[in-house]
């Protein structure tokens, strides 16, 4: 293939990620960030986007890889000092889970209350 056509596919597929990654779908997000990765390997920043997007599915070891990939092609950015706090947070993550949620003996009406209040702290965090 031209490569000047693959890097324009990569572009497609980071772009599309992003736009997915915005609205949420982090699950398309990874999709379309591994097409663009399988097309350049060197493109540091789907890397990058695509860490953030498994950070939010809570694949803290899949985002860790590639905040680490991130890093190690691209060493000298500026954020280096951010994107190790964010591992070193997800490291502290995976040793230290919370425990999970009590649901046994919840009323539908717990469970819903819990599920917009799980919501609202979401849209909340993003803004």
């Amino acid at each position: 293939m031209d490569l000047s056509l693959t890097m324009q596919y990569r572009q497609v597929h980071y772009e599309r990620g992003l736009v997915y990654s915005s609205s949420g779908r982090y699950d398309l997000a990874i999709k379309n960030f591994t097409k663009a990765i399988d097309l350049d390997p060197d493109c540091t920043i789907a890397y990058y986007d695509r860490g953030v997007a498994y950070k939010e599915m809570k694949e803290y070891q899949n985002a860790i890889k590639d905040f680490e990939q991130f890093l190690e092609l691209l060493p000298t950015t500026k954020n280096k000092d951010e994107v190790l706090a964010v591992i070193d947070d997800l490291k502290e993550k995976l040793k230290n889970p919370k425990p999970a949620k009590r649901w046994i003996g919840l009323t539908k009406a717990d469970v819903a209350e819990r599920a917009r209040e799980a919501a609202t702290n979401r849209d909340r965090d993003r803004d």
